[in-house]
């Protein structure tokens, strides 16, 4: 949690790995990417925000952690004009959104990218994620986002599992069984005719899977997982399967 993937902490040893592999792994040509847009658990608002800020800054929104991590730079310029088409995309799909002039990266958005994209030489937009953490909404909103897919790259930023009284040992196989749940929807409909409908449908569906609400109380941290894969082509990957912080975690690419 917080910027222990920066801090190559022994607990997130994959995690850290999986980041800094991830042009490599997902193919990434990055003199063809636009813009990063991020959809960061840390981020919720009753109406859609779309940062338009053009230089911001870094919220350090984690707490009691050794002084250097409130010392961490990543000086990533926004992108207004990508955020003005997203607003547009999202508002004519009817998914009411506002542009946001003062929002900088929360540490759902530099923490992964200092790893994945150290040189900091792609803009990016954030955007927040709605409050009610509704599904349907924000599968909505990832198909509304899908035509950027051409030269955006579009990343959801949470956590399989997010139980913060549950990173322990114990938790093991609640973790496990949940994984399983999202890795079948997210690959497992691969060969399907119709895998990206399949894969939507489990997504919504998945407080169906077994002990779902142990592994997020709350879902902000599974939520950007929909709007990316409803964004995304039809073939799911796996980049990350293995534990950490005593729990399985997973992350997922589409294309």
């Amino acid at each position: 949690g917080g910027p222990m993937p920066v801090q190559e902490h022994p607990t997130h040893r994959s995690l850290t790995k999986s980041l800094k592999q991830l042009k490599n792994s997902c193919n990434i040509d990055t003199s063809k990417v636009r813009c990063i847009v991020v959809l960061s658990a840390h981020w919720l608002t009753e109406t859609i925000k779309v940062s338009t800020n053009r230089n911001p800054t870094l919220l350090f929104d984690y707490f009691q952690f050794p002084p250097e991590t409130y010392m961490y730079e990543y000086p990533a310029k926004g992108c207004p004009e990508v955020a003005k088409r997203i607003l547009t995309l999202l508002n004519d799909s009817g998914i009411k959104a506002e542009a946001d002039e003062e929002r900088g990266f929360d540490h759902g958005v530099f923490i992964p990218l200092m790893l994945a994209f150290p040189n900091a030489d792609i803009p990016i937009v954030s955007v927040s994620l709605h409050s009610s953490l509704s599904e349907k909404l924000h599968l909505e909103m990832g198909r509304a986002l899908e035509p950027l897919r051409n030269d955006v790259l579009i990343i959801g930023s949470g956590m399989s599992y997010h139980n913060m009284q549950g990173f322990k040992p114990a938790m093991f196989p609640v973790s496990k069984s949940f994984s399983e749940y999202l890795v079948h929807a997210c690959i497992g409909v691969n060969e399907n005719h119709n895998a990206k409908k399949e894969r939507l449908k489990l997504l919504h569906d998945w407080e169906k899977a077994e002990y779902a609400r142990d592994c997020h109380p709350k879902s902000e941290h599974l939520v950007p997982l929909f709007v990316v894969a409803a964004a995304g082509g039809s073939k799911g990957s796996v980049l990350l399967d293995d534990k950490v912080l005593n729990v399985q975690v997973n992350s997922f690419s589409f294309s």
